[in-house]
């Protein structure tokens, strides 16, 4: 998650909020992680992204994003 100066930090150097859902592949099957909704960053590098499409990451132990 982003705090306010990480947030500018991030997008003066090209990064994108992302603004759709997110959610993690768990082990019990994908999962919605609505707290991190608007505060997740990509970097997009020689491609266009729909930012407003949902987004998954992997599962780990801990904070997923």
């Amino acid at each position: 998650s982003s705090s306010d100066r990480g947030r500018r930090l991030y997008t003066s150097r090209g990064w994108l909020p992302w603004c759709g859902p997110t959610s993690v592949l768990a082990p019990t099957g994908t999962t919605r992680t609505p707290d991190d909704d608007g505060s997740v960053f990509v970097l997009p590098v020689g491609i266009s992204l729909d930012t407003s499409a949902g987004l998954a990451c992997d599962w780990r132990e801990g904070d997923v994003w």
